[in-house]
């Protein structure tokens, strides 16, 4: 018995051991991501859902775009790099760099607006076959403040002179070079959506909240490790399957002479394949079938973009908006911090961001008053969430005495408040927002009351109104005094013959 015990025992511990640690302290330094084999990401194969209204119904809580990047750890280095697409111009971004095949180094940053905040934590690093030998430069990570893009096996130079002027012997830093099918880096992320000015993650509900897997291209991979939430057909959402394999479905080539290619469907792509090819030195483009498109493929829980190792290119999404996956994220996965691994075979840059589907709230004023100066007049809000109120400025003479909506509203105890009717500072806190709703502010002047109507029926002396039948009403209580005495005589004779009730014997038919 002693003997079960023990194992028991140890059996509790280590699956207490499984649900202390991250799933990648148990993972290989690939996490299982093999640029090889799945399908094609496309509609009816069982990888992915095509949703085009839930994607137009969907918008950016915050993005580096329209936030601040804020560095929450101070093992950052400073200095400037070339964003994709933009190879004239250098950027400054932040950065630590990689000797070796590993880093446990924890780097952390933050990307905030004026409603939300997204804390991402790189818990670790890992590099498949570096840079060796003579000149051999140390792979970095970076992340661009002006657009919140984490970069992966970025070259960065530590002047903006220097960068522009893209010599080698200023590189600071090295890149990958694909020379072979496992050439990568994985870099593995916690990231947690906050409410500015709260300390835990943000819920809205499973399923509510999305993160954004954008500008799907470029040879790049990405895991999920939380489980419960791991990427599969049923949390990935996208626009159009047509616009995830860009390559294979349009032609680029530069049709108006400005030195640019744009892209044009093509007339006749075939059909997509059903398996995604196996990365060699030859594949999917070789000498014997130079045209064959790459294409972006989903296996075993995970997203990869093929490449071409012996040309070291990628050029999947070509330049159409759409590329993007959404994947719809539980409750647990929110608490705990989403933990995403991000996969580079070169040069590339991933976005931070989470979407969801939000209603506007506008806060105005009637013609006695006005919104206060540095209150808010509006906000998108996620729906189920509640309402954050607004301030008002009052003209001379005036103060606020409620606010009205313009529709029908819930409060978060079930109260309904007809469009109308009156609303204070309070209940509007506690609006639940499931449609667009515009608040208005009702002034009235100094120690008067706001108009209401009498209820029909009543009048403004509290006394009950009574139909005039003729009679005289006067002598109501002398008949009321006596049939009360009678009603409480009935009931003392009653309760007098409750003892003899009770102890009356009940017989049953045999």
């Amino acid at each position: 018995m002693r003997h079960k015990v023990l194992l028991s025992s140890a059996a509790s511990a280590a699956l207490l051991g499984a649900t202390m640690f991250p799933a990648s302290v148990f993972a290989d330094d690939n996490y299982g991501i093999v640029y090889s084999g799945g399908k094609p990401l496309a509609e009816n194969n069982g990888t992915i859902n095509i949703n085009s209204q839930l994607i137009n119904e969907l918008s950016s809580l915050v993005s580096g775009s329209d936030g601040k990047v804020e560095l929450t750890s101070k093992n950052w280095l400073q200095g400037w790099h070339h964003r994709q697409g933009e190879d004239e111009e250098c950027h400054s971004v932040s950065y630590f760099t990689i000797n070796g095949t590993s880093s446990s180094d924890k780097h952390s940053f933050a990307i905030k607006n004026n409603n939300y905040q997204i804390d991402v934590d790189i818990n670790g690093v890992s590099i498949i076959d570096p840079p060796t030998g003579t000149g051999a430069k140390p792979i970095a990570v970076g992340i661009d403040g002006g657009n919140g893009f984490l970069y992966g096996s970025n070259i960065i130079y530590d002047t903006q002179e220097k960068c522009q002027g893209a010599q080698d012997a200023d590189k600071k830093t090295g890149s990958l070079t694909r020379k072979s099918a496992t050439n990568r880096q994985f870099i593995e992320t916690n990231i947690k959506l906050k409410k500015i000015g709260a300390s835990s993650a943000y819920l809205a509900g499973d399923d509510n909240i999305y993160f954004g897997l954008t500008d799907v291209d470029a040879s790049q991979s990405f895991k999920i490790l939380n489980s419960g939430n791991e990427l599969s057909q049923n949390n990935m959402f996208a626009k159009d399957a047509k616009l995830l394999q860009q390559d294979f479905y349009y032609d680029r080539a530069d049709t108006d002479g400005d030195g640019k290619k744009e892209s044009t469907p093509k007339e006749n792509p075939g059909t997509l394949p059903a398996t995604c090819t196996e990365i060699t030195a030859q594949s999917p483009i070789s000498d014997s079938n130079p045209s064959a498109p790459f294409l972006n493929c989903f296996k075993d829980g995970y997203i990869y973009s093929q490449y071409n190792i012996k040309t070291r290119s990628s050029d999947i999404n070509a330049d159409l908006a759409g590329s993007d996956i959404l994947v719809s994220l539980k409750d647990k996965t929110q608490t705990d911090g989403l933990n995403l691994v991000f996969g580079f075979t070169d040069a590339a840059g991933s976005s931070v961001e989470y979407y969801a589907k939000q209603y506007k709230v506008t806060y105005a004023s009637d013609k006695n008053g006005e919104i206060a100066e540095d209150a808010r007049t509006s906000e998108s809000l996620i729906a189920g969430d509640t309402a954050s109120g607004s301030k008002t400025d009052p003209k001379e003479g005036y103060e606020f005495k409620y606010w009205t909506a313009n529709v029908d509203v819930t409060l978060t105890n079930g109260k309904t408040i007809k469009a109308g009717e009156p609303i204070t500072d309070e209940e509007l806190k506690q609006v639940v927002v499931d449609k667009d709703i515009t608040f208005t502010a009702i002034h009235t002047k100094e120690g008067e009351e706001p108009e209401e109507e009498d209820e029909e029926g009543e009048e403004d002396s509290g006394t009950i109104a009574t139909p005039d039948t003729g009679a005289s009403t006067k002598d109501i209580n002398a008949v009321l005094i006596p049939a009360s005495l009678i009603t409480i005589l009935l009931a003392a004779l009653t309760i007098r013959a409750l003892p003899r009730l009770a102890h009356k014997k009940v017989g049953f038919d045999k």
